[in-house]
């Protein structure tokens, strides 16, 4: 589904009385926003009209972005740098196999 379409897909679902998959819905078009790295995307909810739906698409678009930078989101919401595990090697000699 392209992102104007989701759009359309979260006002309707919010008309029809469904306003958390509407946020869903948000969320999903705002990482649509993010995965093409468009920091400067306009929020395509007016946020005195939807804010709910406006702020679930601007976490979907910053999250990404961050995600996408190698950051994460600590509790306390600051954003750090994801720790990267190296792959030291395998692990199929670290436990027995019966049939060997």
């Amino acid at each position: 589904m392209t992102a104007p379409a989701m759009v359309r897909e979260a006002l309707r679902l919010l008309n029809e009385g469904w306003p958390a998959t509407a946020q869903f819905c948000a969320y999903d078009a705002g990482t649509r926003a993010g995965e093409a790295l468009a920091p400067s995307a306009a929020c395509p909810f007016d946020d005195q009209v939807f804010p709910a739906l406006a702020a679930a698409w601007e976490r979907g678009r910053s999250q990404t972005i961050a995600f996408q930078a190698g950051l994460r989101r600590s509790r306390d919401g600051a954003a750090r740098p994801r720790l990267i595990l190296r792959h030291a090697g395998g692990t199929h000699a670290a436990h027995a196999h019966p049939e060997d």
